[in-house]
């Protein structure tokens, strides 16, 4: 007996849900994302907008959309030597098809791959914030950016821990961190993290003895 269209959505009560998300709204022949029609989107927006959109609720600025694009290009960077990769490659070994492949990469990302962005990330604007005995946030001045970078290099030293966010497995100066920070001060982004990154490196890579 077929079951018709009414039937199904009675069945699941999809004519009265209970989710909500203000992400997305889909009703029949209208599709409306974060507020906008997505056919009026379509064609006039770039991709890295589209993803600011919806992570943001809004529209980027000229300026945010050119360093969104900037990273997203940073990211497509890869051979064949991340763990990731070697993940996709080897589930492609086993004849698995291409978005099971693809769905294995994904989900090797983690705390010592991939992830060290988000941790870094999470540190930084603590530190920026709460600031550290001796030197409480939120820290403004320049100095005691410098005197919070130096302890917190020595803590991290002291237990043998890597900064997240700094030093690669291949790469002694990694060339995208450079040319991000330049496309960031040619754009006048100048978001707090950039007060941290010259500190924290230059004590986390000063001789040790």
């Amino acid at each position: 007996m077929a079951i018709g269209r009414k039937t199904v959505e009675n069945l699941l009560k999809l004519t009265n849900p209970k989710w909500k998300t203000s992400i997305t709204r889909v009703e029949p022949n209208k599709l409306v994302t974060r507020g906008y029609s997505q056919e009026d989107l379509i064609g006039k927006i770039s991709f890295p907008e589209m993803v600011y959109l919806l992570v943001n609720g809004e529209l980027p600025s000229e300026i945010d959309s050119k360093m969104l694009e900037a990273v997203l290009v940073s990211f497509c960077d890869h051979g064949v030597t991340p763990p990731s990769t070697q993940v996709a490659r080897l589930m492609a070994s086993t004849g698995s098809s291409m978005k099971e492949c693809v769905s294995g990469g994904l989900l090797s990302f983690g705390k010592f791959h991939a992830g060290a962005m988000e941790r870094s990330m999470q540190m930084l604007q603590y530190l920026a914030l709460n600031g550290v005995p001796g030197f409480r946030g939120p820290l403004k001045s320049g100095q005691d950016i410098k005197a919070v970078a130096e302890k917190v290099v020595d803590e991290y030293l002291s237990k043998n821990e890597k900064i997240p966010g700094y030093g690669h497995r291949y790469h002694s100066e990694d060339p995208r961190a450079a040319k991000l920070i330049q496309v960031a001060k040619n754009l006048n982004v100048l978001v707090f993290t950039l007060n941290w990154l010259y500190p924290l490196k230059k004590f986390y890579m000063k001789p040790r003895e």
